[in-house]
């Protein structure tokens, strides 16, 4: 399935919103976004919650994924902004481009107050799983791009074309050079 993703720079975890969440709950499929959040994001989201509908957004089917595989622990986080997603963890097969990753962590969110699930590439950590009573830290995306030999250092750098343009991208592994001028 190809899902897009918010690129968070900040949190470890990859999440996605589950075709059976609150979100989708509505029988026409309209998205049910909850309002009452004090999160800028989701009231921005919320006002504008009618131009969305659950076959349009980036809503995961575990039941068309041949490698999903849930363990049923909680999953939980909260933002700055108050912002939160909660479900379940799951492992499933993911790839961008040419690497896949086999048996990669991913929460399955059933409740948010979000309309796009993240891609997190921040530090392990700030993982959802290293927190509260039972801490522990596993190898996200970054990790495994260079334990499986991807790329060098656990680095990235993004790029945009110009102000408020429409291009940009993701370098994995440290910089790319050709892209700007001077020291970085």
């Amino acid at each position: 399935q190809a899902i897009r993703f918010l690129l968070d720079t900040d949190s470890s975890d990859i999440w996605l919103l589950d075709s059976n969440s609150t979100f989708c709950e509505s029988e026409n499929g309209t998205a049910n976004i909850d309002s009452d959040s004090n999160s800028t994001l989701a009231n921005e989201t919320a006002s504008r919650s009618d131009a969305y509908q659950c076959k349009f957004v980036n809503v995961f089917y575990p039941e068309d994924s041949s490698s999903f595989v849930s363990n049923d622990l909680d999953f939980h986080v909260q933002y700055d902004d108050y912002s939160y997603a909660n479900g379940t963890w799951s492992q499933d097969t993911f790839s961008f481009g040419y690497p896949s990753f086999y048996d990669v962590n991913i929460a399955l969110v059933s409740e948010t107050n979000l309309t796009v699930g993240s891609l997190g590439l921040g530090l392990r950590a700030n993982q959802a799983t290293n927190q509260g009573d039972d801490p522990f830290v596993y190898n996200s995306l970054l990790y495994r791009l260079k334990t499986q030999g991807w790329i060098e250092k656990i680095a990235y750098s993004v790029y945009t074309s110009e102000l408020n343009g429409t291009g940009g991208g993701i370098f994995f592994g440290g910089l790319y050079h050709d892209l700007y001028k001077g020291n970085v």
